[in-house]
């Protein structure tokens, strides 16, 4: 592996196939990865795909979750593993252009009987455990960038209707019932979104808290400020020039960040009854 001081690491952890499936509140068999990882003496044989990861195409360090043991559910059956770009059989084989947030790439990987030295393991069988720490900030993350995007897309939208004459007070009236509303409530909701006890320490129920608010912003209030943000700029909203429509495009993205609208709601539900989530599943299969 290539010593270098500074470099780009990327989280391959979605696959082509069956990625919603692996964030429902219960565990499965059926849902384990189809990337695979087999000891062979003292290396380990990756094979599989990667999809949607960013910074994957540009990133020169992987970290590549695979599951090591078919026979157990996903969270006791994945491991992860150190991967160099420019380990023989790791393909980068696509680049995909998102409507949104261009200056992260979103990358599509192959692994093609990839061998890394047996000590490239980082975590055996508990690897997706392990994750749940390292992406927690991940989700404090895109719900800062949601909200940076609402704010600043009702701020401009503010400066824009107070420099227009025609229409001045039904516009600035409008503005200040939806821009400002929404982002009064954004800043709510990001405000808390990491939650502290006392010295530091992250209350009692601060994770689910992290979850409720982190999605909350990401799917509801950014989007819903972007597109009063458009409306109230008339014809002006939907043209390139005039740049408003990029908060939008950013916004749309971050419905694609760290998992689908879909998963996200899974999560949402998950955290507010987190007692009970994943019985039906349990009972219905009973």
């Amino acid at each position: 592996m290539t010593r270098e001081p500074r470099f780009l690491m990327a989280h391959c952890l979605n696959e082509p196939r069956g990625a919603p499936d692996r964030w429902l509140p219960y565990d499965a068999v059926e849902a384990n990865m189809d990337t695979t990882a087999i000891l062979d003496g003292d290396e380990w044989v990756l094979n599989g795909r990667k999809q949607f990861i960013s910074n994957g195409y540009d990133a020169t360090l992987y970290v590549v979750y695979a599951n090591t043991d078919d026979t157990a559910p996903m969270s006791r059956g994945t491991s992860s593993f150190l991967v160099a770009r420019e380990t023989p059989g790791l393909e980068v084989t696509r680049c995909n252009e998102t409507i949104g947030g261009p200056f992260m790439n979103n990358g599509e990987i192959a692994f093609h009987d990839c061998r890394v030295p047996a000590d490239h393991l980082l975590v055996h069988h508990d690897a997706l455990a392990q994750a749940s720490i390292y992406f927690r900030p991940g989700k404090v993350l895109v719900a800062a960038k949601s909200l940076g995007i609402g704010v600043g897309a009702c701020e401009e939208t503010v400066r824009f209707v107070h420099s227009r004459l025609q229409g001045r007070a039904h516009r600035a009236s409008g503005a200040g019932l939806t821009c400002g509303r929404h982002g009064h409530e954004a800043r709510g909701r990001g405000g808390p979104a990491a939650p502290r006890g006392p010295g530091g320490r992250r209350a009692l129920g601060g994770r689910r808290r992290v979850v409720q608010h982190g999605q909350g912003l990401r799917l509801h209030e950014a989007v819903t400020v972007c597109q009063n943000a458009m409306e109230l700029h008339g014809g002006y909203g939907a043209m390139l020039d005039v740049g408003v429509e990029t908060y939008m495009r950013d916004a749309l993205i971050s419905l694609h960040s760290d998992g689908t609208t879909d998963v996200s709601n899974f999560k949402i539900v998950k955290a507010m009854f987190h007692a009970t989530a994943g019985r039906y599943a349990v009972e219905g299969s009973s």
